[in-house]
């Protein structure tokens, strides 16, 4: 490829046009600026240097300086939008990181629900036979009248 800065310094030298195309005769004419400056010979070509010289026509120092402000343009979002994707956090990575997370706080949880629950029987069991006792030692007459009433 043609180096940009080359191109740039060529097209900006050139006779800025408008440019043109014509057929004049047995000549195709390339103009630029309101002076013919380019004939190309009718030969057995014919439409070949037609097709030739139109493309030069169209292929202006506007439209090449245009054509050069674009490629930099995307040049330039081509490279922000690499430098975002290089800086962006692996989402991927992140939500499988989360869910190992999520993972081990639930087994805690689960851990924590086993552990409440057993807690939970043993009280549950301890006050029954608290209970029990404290029932017994009333029938018993151990607990004294003065201490069932308060």
């Amino acid at each position: 490829m043609t180096n940009l800065d080359e191109l740039r310094k060529a097209a900006e030298k050139a006779t800025p046009g408008p440019w043109a195309f014509r057929r004049d005769g047995t000549w195709h004419c390339l103009c630029g600026d309101g002076m013919w400056f380019v004939k190309l010979s009718w030969t057995a070509l014919g439409q070949r240097n037609a097709d030739d010289a139109a493309f030069i026509a169209r292929a202006n120092p506007a439209t090449i300086l245009s054509l050069i402000g674009e490629i930099e343009r995307l040049t330039y979002e081509l490279k922000r939008w690499k430098e975002v994707e290089a800086n962006r956090p692996d989402w991927e990575k992140l939500w499988g990181e989360q869910s190992e997370k999520a993972d081990e706080l639930k087994a805690q949880i689960a851990r924590w629900e086993g552990i409440a629950n057993g807690l939970g029987k043993q009280v549950q069991r301890l006050l029954a036979k608290e209970g029990e006792r404290i029932s017994d030692a009333l029938r018993s007459g151990r607990i004294s009248e003065a201490m069932k009433k308060d």
